[in-house]
């Protein structure tokens, strides 16, 4: 990061501000078949997406898709799916003006590290408190970690 993008990039972050963050989506299943105290492999999926923008807001869709299988068998339906998708809505305080050559750069930033961290505990929660809800252990999400 250049000293120049940087500052671009700080001047953005202290401009922009969440407004909303809601679930748009949601499917879950769970195998029939009881799984307590069964290890499981649980893969996790997440991507993100511009889905409008303007010189006032931002909007972010982040997608979630787990899948946890069970260790022991090969080949079998997995023990328990979710795909969610929330979004997340920006406002910005003071419109500042960059380099267009940088703009997208910045945002694509901007949504590439803090709109995982910022929707992250909608996540966590939504996992959890809807595996209990289906009769299995609470699956705990990792913490987020942008490099």
């Amino acid at each position: 990061m250049t000293l120049d993008y940087r500052n671009q990039y700080v001047e953005f972050i202290k401009n922009v501000e969440i407004d909303d963050i809601f679930l748009l989506e949601l499917k879950t299943k769970r195998m029939l078949e009881d799984i307590v105290g069964l290890t499981t492999d649980t893969n996790i999926k997440v991507n993100t997406s511009i889905v409008g923008r303007s010189k006032e807001q931002l909007a972010v869709a982040l997608s979630l898709d787990i899948c946890a299988n069970l260790k022991k068998e090969e080949n079998q339906e997995p023990c328990f799916t979710c795909n969610a998708t929330f979004i997340a809505k920006y406002k910005f305080i003071n419109r500042i003006e960059l380099d267009d050559s940088v703009e997208k750069e910045i945002i694509d930033e901007f949504v590439r590290r803090n709109v995982p961290i910022n929707v992250w505990p909608y996540c966590r929660e939504l996992v959890a408190s809807t595996s209990l809800k289906m009769s299995l252990p609470a699956f705990i999400l990792p913490i987020v970690k942008v490099i």
